[in-house]
């Protein structure tokens, strides 16, 4: 089973002001061995940390898609594009994580992604639920530095 008890509160990495939230850059560098192929979808309704987890990715050579509720993770997932990794948050607007979760799991052309759970809720019921519906990786998000969710994307992306 995946390691949930990390605990890290220090977050670092700061996102540039200068670029708009739910902007992709491609960028061509590979970084610890990030491939510039590898596309993630970021559900997280947090504009500042959608922000941060965009910037941190893109650096390491992600190509990063930001959806700001379930409702729009749905329609960037119904386009076809190739996601390698879903970072998801739980509670957000129109449709939270766990209904976009179960929702994901039972379409055959998207079960197989990897879903990294990144949430506030660190209730064990909460943890369990996630991890039942499918879910790769949980973290709560207070309890990790973004250095260490960096980390946890790699290994579930390799």
């Amino acid at each position: 089973m995946n390691n949930i008890t990390d605990s890290s509160f220090i977050n670092k990495g700061s996102p540039s002001l200068n670029q708009r939230p739910d902007q992709s850059v491609p960028t061509n560098k590979d970084t610890k061995g990030a491939s510039n192929n590898k596309h993630v979808l970021i559900a997280e309704d947090d504009k500042f940390l959608g922000n941060a987890y965009r910037v941190k990715l893109e650096k390491s050579g992600y190509q990063v898609t930001l959806a700001r509720d379930g409702v729009e993770a749905m329609e960037e997932l119904s386009k076809g594009s190739d996601f390698c990794l879903i970072i998801l948050d739980l509670i957000m607007p129109k449709k939270d994580g766990f209904a976009t979760l179960e929702e994901i799991k039972q379409q055959p052309s998207l079960k197989d992604i990897p879903i990294l759970i990144a949430s506030n809720l660190g209730q064990k019921e909460d943890i369990d639920r996630g991890i039942k519906l499918g879910a790769n990786d949980y973290i709560i998000k207070s309890d990790y530095s973004m250095g260490e969710i960096l980390d946890k994307i790699r290994k579930l992306t390799e």
